[in-house]
């Protein structure tokens, strides 16, 4: 760092100003008498000398402090000031480093700020843009990441999310210095909603940043109330069309009908039908609602397998034999308890093997397993590998199901055969049920099917501990 001439002639003409002063008093002393004019000149250059080298001194450690903060500037290392030889010097210097320790402190906290900024940032969960004045991205956070994808840095938004509702929303609060809401879809991969909130800044960050983005994923929202109408809409037809066909019979049997006992009789029976189908309609509704309801808690008591399937095979041996199908049930493998409701498991159970039944081909076998597994598959709601898993296999072997129905079996009111399914006397419900009882026993449904073939369901579920670390833990709990 060079000091400005400017300083030294500064100084130079104060020492000139100092000296002549001095000078001029010495002068005016010995013109009255009171020293004479040697000594007057004399004391004159000693205090002029004295005066100088306290200047030159002063200006000396002035400038080595200055060649020192020359020095450190722009770095982190710290060498010690050369030895400086006056008070002044030492204060200078003094003030300068508190001055520059301050300045650091201010830059280290606002570098630690800036830091906790960012995990902040990172650890919403709703994705987070930060953009320049041109709409490129000057920051993303993780969500945003895992949403449209790492390298998001540096590339115009356009780019990103091609949306002219989006682009339109920016310009607006770029322009008026003003947020906006919109709501907005991406078609691909998948089609998705989205909420997003355009907020500019007053004033331009130091990395750029004028406008932020936060995003909020509205697809499951809207699907699930999507899911909600469709359920209502499908739950109405369903009990509109046997009550309008129960109301048909009633007005048939008042009229025409009134006399004929041969219809009558087979009215009745075709009303039965459709009453009971309503009714297995509505105890199945109330079953959804009761187990989504309590889906959130897990079961904590012991359930006996082998008893569950063996009632499960009981209950159904009459069906079973309506369609001369044998139902074979192995329980070798494993005699494991499980954790779970009893009764829940038993309407789970029924369910899986009653569609065995009904859609498995007569003169079958429907054939119900279990089994010890050690391998979870990954969709399993536990994680612990050591516990492993208890496997329910039933196999029929029907007509298969075929690859694009598969995803979707599991959904109220779905039928691969709408008709076929009602002539059996299916709700639509009953897959959905299994998948509620299932996900509140924390368990795992994975369904195998080939056309012409047969179908394979395979439930997993929790084994319950060993009956000793039960009691153990429960004497330790008390």
């Amino acid at each position: 760092m060079q000091v400005p001439k400017t300083l030294f002639s500064r100084v130079l003409k104060g020492t000139t100003i100092g000296a002549a002063t001095l000078a001029s008093a010495f002068i005016l002393l010995g013109s009255l008498g009171y020293i004479g004019a040697a000594a007057a000149l004399a004391t004159w250059g000693i205090l002029t000398a004295i005066f100088g080298f306290g200047i030159w001194m002063f200006m000396s450690d002035f400038v080595a402090v200055l060649q020192q903060v020359s020095r450190r500037k722009n770095t982190e290392n710290s060498h010690p000031f050369k030895k400086l030889r006056t008070s002044l010097g030492k204060e200078l210097n003094l003030a300068i480093q508190n001055s520059n320790n301050a300045a650091k402190g201010r830059i280290r906290r606002r570098e630690g700020d800036f830091e906790e900024l960012e995990i902040a940032l990172d650890a919403l969960p709703g994705p987070l843009l930060q953009l320049n004045i041109e709409r490129g991205i000057v920051r993303a956070n993780e969500a945003a990441k895992s949403l449209f994808g790492e390298n998001l840095e540096n590339r115009d938004l356009a780019t990103v999310m091609r949306n002219p509702n989006l682009l339109d929303a920016l310009d607006f609060a770029i322009q008026n210095h003003t947020g906006r809401d919109i709501q907005f879809t991406l078609p691909t991969p998948v089609e998705r909603l989205f909420f997003a909130r355009v907020v500019p800044l007053e004033r331009p960050a130091r990395d750029g940043t004028a406008l932020m983005i936060a995003l909020v994923d509205l697809t499951s929202i809207q699907r699930a109330d999507q899911m909600r109408v469709d359920f209502i809409a499908n739950a109405s037809h369903e009990i509109r069309t046997p009550l309008a066909t129960l109301i048909g019979f009633i007005e048939t049997l008042r009229g025409p009908a009134r006399d004929d006992a041969d219809a009558r009789d087979k009215f009745l029976e075709i009303m039965e039908s459709h009453a009971q189908r309503m009714s297995s309609l509505v105890d199945d509704l109330l079953s959804l609602s009761r187990i989504e309801m309590d889906e959130h808690t897990p079961p904590k008591e012991r359930a006996n397998l082998p008893i569950i399937l063996e009632s499960v095979r009981d209950q159904l041996k009459w069906h079973a034999h309506k369609r001369n199908v044998s139902l074979n049930l192995d329980l070798s493998s494993s005699s494991h308890d499980v954790l779970g409701n009893k009764e829940e498991l038993i309407q789970l159970f029924y369910n899986l093997v009653s569609n065995a039944i009904k859609y498995g081909n007569p003169d079958s076998v429907v054939s119900i397993k279990t089994s010890f597994q050690s391998k979870i598959p990954p969709t399993f709601g536990w994680q612990s590998s050591e516990s492993g898993a208890i496997a329910i296999i039933i196999k029929d072997n029907g007509d298969g199901i075929a690859r694009e129905h598969i995803p979707r079996l599991t959904e109220r009111f779905y039928r691969i055969n709408t008709a076929r399914s009602r002539e059996l006397g299916g709700t639509g419900l009953g897959l959905a049920i299994v998948k509620h009882i299932i996900n509140k026993h924390r368990g795992a449904l994975t369904i195998e099917s080939e056309e012409g073939v047969g179908s394979t369901f395979t439930v997993f579920l929790k084994p319950a501990p060993e009956k000793n670390i039960s009691l153990i833990k429960n004497i330790i709990e008390s």
